[in-house]
């Protein structure tokens, strides 16, 4: 795969990037190989509110797999990703912070039983330093 992407420092602090990939991968399961386009986007805002620091982000992803049990043309998905990670600066452990991060994703596929839609929280430390 090839990932290519930018960083761009916005006025007052905040953070934007951009990012593109493309990936071909193969497996020794002919149903399990695809190729694949990505497009992401981040933004991190200067200001933490009442000592947190917030990231966002969202990822467009498509995959073409050419061999599907269950279609003869194969296999097109289209899946959409979103989080919103909060890091609470203000409580500091030997130098790890603890964070919190609601994501969702929605894929699509031209096979119905390849269809999600999920939502999930997770609960994690992150350095610091």
């Amino acid at each position: 795969g090839l990932t290519a992407g930018v960083i761009r420092s916005l006025e007052g602090g905040a953070q934007l990037d951009l990012s593109m990939g493309v990936a071909e991968t193969t497996s020794s399961l002919e149903r399990e190989e695809f190729d694949e386009f990505r497009i992401s986007a981040g933004y991190r805002p200067a200001m933490e509110i009442m000592g947190t620091k917030y990231n966002f982000g969202v990822t467009a992803r498509m995959r073409d797999y050419d061999v599907s049990p269950f279609d003869r043309s194969g296999r097109e998905d289209l899946s959409i990703f979103a989080t919103a990670t909060a890091t609470f600066t203000n409580v500091d452990y030997y130098g790890f912070n603890p964070t919190v991060t609601l994501r969702g994703q929605a894929t699509g596929s031209n096979i119905n039983r390849y269809d999600v839609n999920q939502i999930t929280l997770g609960v994690g430390i992150s350095s610091s330093f």
